[in-house]
């Protein structure tokens, strides 16, 4: 993600930048199974986005396997160079608060 990036994590604070999601992807928990499935892919010019469904299972130190799934909606936007860099991406539980 460049720059101008933007994760919106469920439960969290939006962390913007390459450093902050960096820094955010390195406090992730440990897991397994991580899968995605996009369902709508669409778009105009510059900008694209993909909706899709994933599934995750949690593998805490010394606690029992913790599966969870949701949807997504991930922004990308084309660079002057023609490239596709993910600049928003938001995620969150199909599962009931806790």
């Amino acid at each position: 993600m460049g720059h101008n990036a933007i994760i919106l994590p469920p439960h969290d604070a939006a962390l913007a930048g390459h450093a902050a999601i960096s820094k955010g992807w390195s406090t992730f928990p440990a897991h397994k199974d991580w899968r995605t499935q996009p369902l709508e892919i669409g778009g105009q010019g510059d900008v694209a986005y993909v909706r899709g469904e994933w599934s995750i299972v949690m593998t805490p130190a010394n606690q029992p396997e913790q599966p969870d799934a949701g949807k997504y909606l991930h922004v990308w936007r084309r660079l002057p160079n023609g490239t596709w860099k993910l600049q928003h991406d938001i995620w969150n539980s199909d599962l009931p608060a806790q």
